[in-house]
């Protein structure tokens, strides 16, 4: 029997143990560093991934719901403040993508242990909105101010975050539009995002397939039935829709991204570092939605629950077997299929700090992302499957 509990505290504590540090900035708070071992532009917070240390957020809060500790709590309590003073004094920036993850980790604050970010999720949560454009493209926002690539890491999370604070109308038309727009009928998979095409075409789509878009698909249909339910306006006719589509996307994740239940990527191809080192774990997050949270006792949603907790299973023991252990706790690595290395001074830092930039750093292992990935993962696992 797999103790995910005791895994994810093991992370936690080797991870926050490395990266977790006061910035010069906000010597009252801490962030993550981007890169361990640092070189100066990581020790000193010159080098900062907004949507990074969103995620690292998120994570405090699934560790908290694990494991009620008064020094965790007040870390999130001051996470938020000391990201936006690192961003200039501001709780926005020019990326949609990184202001709705940001939005997602401070809405579970308040809805699971309930603090207040009033504030800044009702500044993020009115970008949000007033970004979306039924125009050209028919609907989504943009991934950034001034562009017109609509991409699924920017509405997923959106849709997310609209249904989970009550704006159903909105959310229910982006899900509608993600939809219709983004899953390739070849694989079933759901691509990355679609731009503005040729005169006398809809749309260009890119069809690149990260593991994370799929769990936020995944995430956004769970939300959103959820909330319909809430409100009365869902029903049985469409918890069976519901159901039927989250259970065709986890057998195309488990057929296209997955080598015997264990999430690697598209067609076995590891996501490695930067900021493909957390599309794992964002995934893992979803596919513990599904098992927890998917309503129906028809048979595709049992079946899509089960699937989802057999991805989860292997996914994150795969993760756990293959770690590496030093002195300053366990590290994960990028695949879960091959052992984990440890990092040293001298090894090449990833770039990544764009939805674009997936490409691995000479030792992914270094890369913030890929430690919260794997820990992130655990915690899913610690969350979804303790409670299955």
């Amino acid at each position: 029997m797999e103790d995910w509990r005791a895994y994810a505290a093991e992370a936690e504590r080797s991870v926050l143990g490395r990266h977790l540090r006061r910035p010069w900035f906000a010597p009252w708070a801490r962030l993550a560093r981007a890169a361990e071992p640092p070189d100066l532009a990581h020790r000193t917070f010159a080098a900062f991934y907004y949507w990074w240390q969103a995620h690292v957020l998120e994570t405090l809060v699934d560790a908290q719901l694990r494991d009620r500790r008064r020094w965790r709590r007040q870390v999130i309590a001051r996470w938020p403040a000391a990201m936006a003073l690192r961003n200039r004094g501001r709780w926005l920036n020019p990326y949609y993508d990184d202001i709705a993850w940001l939005g997602l980790a401070l809405d579970r604050a308040e809805r699971d242990l309930g603090m207040h970010f009033r504030r800044p999720l009702a500044r993020i949560t009115a970008a949000l909105d007033r970004a979306w454009d039924d125009g050209p493209l028919g609907g989504g926002i943009p991934w950034r101010v001034g562009d017109e690539f609509r991409n699924v890491p920017a509405n997923g999370p959106m849709t997310i975050l609209l249904a989970r604070r009550g704006q159903l109308e909105r959310a229910g038309a982006a899900l509608a539009w993600l939809d219709a727009r983004h899953l390739d009928p070849a694989t079933g998979l759901v691509v990355d995002g679609i731009r503005p095409g040729a005169p006398g075409e809809p749309y260009r789509v890119d069809r690149a397939f990260h593991t994370y878009n799929q769990g936020l698909l995944l995430g956004a249909e769970v939300a959103v039935l959820t909330a319909a339910l809430a409100l009365g306006r869902a029903g049985a006719p469409e918890v069976e829709a519901t159901a039927g589509r989250v259970y065709r996307l986890v057998g195309a994740v488990d057929r296209w991204m997955a080598v015997d239940h264990v999430v690697v990527g598209f067609e076995g191809r590891a996501e490695f570092g930067g900021d493909g080192g957390l599309f794992r774990g964002i995934l893992a997050r979803y596919l513990g939605r599904v098992v927890t949270d998917l309503p129906g006792e028809g048979p595709q949603a049992v079946a899509a629950r089960r699937l989802a907790a057999d991805l989860l299973a292997a996914s994150a023991g795969a993760t756990w077997r293959h770690r590496a252990v030093d002195a300053r706790g366990v590290w994960f690595g990028p695949d879960p299929r091959v052992p984990a290395r440890i990092p040293r001074a001298g090894d090449a830092i990833a770039p990544g700090a764009s939805a674009a930039a997936v490409g691995a750093a000479l030792l992914p292992e270094r890369d913030l992302s890929v430690q919260v990935g794997g820990w992130m993962l655990l915690e899913a696992a610690a969350r979804a499957l303790c409670r299955s």
